[in-house]
């Protein structure tokens, strides 16, 4: 193989590469947001009335928002390391035109075999996840300020 194929060949992997990171990454920082959005849920319900259980319903809040735009970023640059390796995907193909694959055919197929499921997003469920949490935090912190007050 030529130096030139070699170097769009390395290319290509390491974008690959940054891919699969950035999707471990995320997923990583979902299950520490969730463990210990889990840990502060069951803090709050079982605290009494106190100043205490609003920060810490405004802490589910706010760990919520920071888990969706940190989804959010993630998901920028795995789109972004996507569009490179399908670049570099696309001049190696150009130079070898026979190992391309099919990927319309592969669409159909994936299109005939999941349905309606096929066009939502991944990222979207990731990012609604952190939302929930958000939901939760904004809901418990406004139940503490309304116990707070009427005690």
């Amino acid at each position: 193989m030529e130096a030139k194929h070699q170097i769009l060949l390395e290319f290509y992997k390491k974008h690959e590469n940054s891919m699969l990171n950035h999707e471990s990454q995320r997923a990583s920082m979902t299950n520490i947001i969730l463990t210990v959005s889990t840990i502060l849920t069951a803090v709050i319900t079982n605290v009494e009335v106190s100043i205490e259980k609003m920060i810490l319903s405004a802490l589910l809040m706010i760990l919520g928002l920071f888990g969706s735009f940190f989804s959010i970023k993630h998901y920028e640059r795995f789109s972004w390391h996507l569009y490179c390796s399908r670049l570099y995907k696309e001049k190696i193909h150009e130079d070898f035109p026979n190992t391309s694959i099919d990927n319309d055919l592969a669409k159909k197929k994936i299109r005939e075999r999941f349905g309606w499921i096929h066009k939502s997003r991944l990222y979207k469920y990731w990012i609604s996840i952190q939302i929930i949490i958000s939901v939760i935090g904004l809901i418990l912190t406004i139940l503490s300020i309304v116990q707070y007050s009427s005690s």
